[in-house]
């Protein structure tokens, strides 16, 4: 009994995720051309399109080992749907230039409902 009622309590309770294990990146690495965004394997293609600063959109241009290039200023959806979104941006952040992470997930529970964070991952 008591064990039912330990899980009740923890299953709805709200809980942290990362941001960026929602948002399945993996890492950000410096590049000439801009940021490569390296994606968790089986996630390569959750991006959606850049946004550029000048606010155009286009469509996501994958390079061959399956990252994506974001320059400093624009952003991207990450979705997987339909639980799972990520607003990613490019910036410098107190010097550091990387990807700001703003993660959604929403649970089929509505006990839980949805759940947001934020990350920054740091370009190596």
């Amino acid at each position: 009994m008591k064990s039912i009622a330990l899980a009740t309590c923890l299953f709805a309770m709200p809980f942290y995720v990362s941001a960026a294990h929602i948002c399945w990146v993996d890492s950000v690495e410096t590049h000439e051309d801009g940021l490569h965004v390296i994606m968790k394997d089986g996630y390569q293609h959750a991006a959606r399109q850049i946004t550029h600063a000048d606010k155009t959109t286009s469509s996501v241009t994958f390079n061959p080992d399956g990252s994506f290039t974001i320059g400093e200023g624009e952003s991207s959806l990450l979705s997987t749907l339909p639980h799972d979104a990520c607003f990613l941006q490019a910036l410098k952040k107190q010097g550091n230039i990387g990807v700001q992470l703003s993660a959604t997930t929403c649970m089929p529970n509505p006990a839980i409902g949805c759940i947001k964070s934020e990350e920054f991952v740091q370009a190596k």
